[in-house]
């Protein structure tokens, strides 16, 4: 899929990041918008989607 396939596609679509031919996009979906995914473009094609990074499970203190 390419990013200009993408746009016609997607619905509410938020460019996050443009850079060394790297383009991210982010779109919320669902009731509320209480779902999120992120759209990797590489050299105008699409190469990865993920739901982004979630918080750690285990925190460890340090003293």
């Amino acid at each position: 899929m390419t990013v200009r396939e993408f746009i016609k596609e997607a619905k509410h679509e938020e460019l996050v990041s443009m850079d060394s031919g790297w383009i991210i996009y982010r779109v919320f979906y669902g009731y509320h918008a209480q779902n999120l995914m992120f759209y990797y473009f590489y050299d105008n094609k699409l190469v990865k989607m993920n739901q982004g990074q979630r918080d750690v499970d285990v925190r460890v203190r340090v003293n």
